[in-house]
């Protein structure tokens, strides 16, 4: 059932496990001794299968409050405005609770990938990894701004630093084709969206920028992860990928000094560069030629 209740309450359990009972910080990594000594995460990895496939079908079946059980439930308590809203907010924070398990679950998938990989089991190292490529798939949409847009700040910088978190550590393990499809999807976010403005946060504009120079360090295989008629395209375009993100990190430096305020000492002669119209390095013309002409 997806009802809200049954949800909530199995998600309590999940945090319970994960927790061990509220003895462990949320923020303790699945790999340190302490958790390693516990039962709680070691119930969770033995699921973890069953677990992911289940977190997947809700994100894959819901919009911002849930599944469509859900929402049938709020149309049920539809005539009394009150209830209604008092559902929608529980509905919320629930979906909050259920991105914020699934962001700490999907930790252990590094683990478990790991461990295939030390063990020569290449049927479950392969099955680990397209999991994981179905999770930043899912999770991706979840950084939209203007669907966190009635969120706190707070609320708002911890999701995205979940999610990003999460996609951070997955990108390197998953086939490279597989992460430069994401590329696009990551960029967008550091520029106006639906004509509101993107994301503001100087810290989350680096994670995603972390997560794009992830993707222009991946190095060119035989399995099409990057495609180009030939190896010196292939090379060439990584090459242009890594002066994009340059550029990116240029035009979004902190000042080291003052807490969110940008470093115009960089950031000035960023945007000095993209505006030369001879072709230069870091300009507009430069970034958007076709190394394979």
């Amino acid at each position: 059932s997806s009802k809200a209740a049954v949800v909530e309450l199995s998600l309590s359990v999940l945090d319970n496990l994960l927790t061990e009972g509220g003895t462990l910080p949320r923020d303790l990594p699945f790999d340190s001794p302490q958790a390693k000594s516990c039962v709680g995460p070691r119930i969770i990895l033995q699921n973890l299968p069953l677990l992911i496939h289940q977190f997947s079908l809700r994100m894959e079946k819901g919009g911002r409050h849930g599944t469509n059980e859900d929402l049938e439930e709020m149309t049920l308590a539809a005539q009394n405005s009150n209830a209604k809203n008092k559902l929608s907010d529980k509905l919320s924070k629930i979906a909050q609770k259920e991105l914020s398990i699934l962001c700490r679950v999907s930790e252990l998938l590094i683990d478990r990938r790991s461990s295939n990989t030390n063990t020569a089991n290449s049927d479950a190292s392969t099955s680990t990894t397209e999991t994981m490529e179905r999770m930043i798939h899912l999770l991706l949409p979840h950084l939209n701004p203007l669907k966190l847009s009635k969120k706190s700040p707070v609320v708002r910088e911890r999701i995205q630093t979940d999610i990003l978190g999460i996609v951070t550590k997955f990108l390197p393990l998953i086939s490279s084709e597989a992460g430069l499809a994401h590329f696009q999807t990551l960029s967008k976010l550091l520029g106006p969206i639906a004509g509101q403005p993107g994301m503001s946060n100087g810290r989350i504009r680096g994670l995603v920028i972390s997560s794009l120079e992830t993707i222009a360090n991946t190095k060119t295989s035989s399995d099409g992860g990057v495609v180009a008629r030939n190896e010196n395209e292939a090379a060439g375009s990584l090459k242009k990928l890594k002066q994009v993100v340059q550029t990116l990190q240029d035009l979004n430096a902190m000042n080291p000094k003052y807490i969110e305020e940008f470093d115009f000492d960089v950031l000035v002669p960023a945007l000095n560069r993209l505006g030369n119209d001879d072709g230069a390095d870091g300009s507009w013309l430069d970034l958007v030629h076709n190394p394979s002409k």
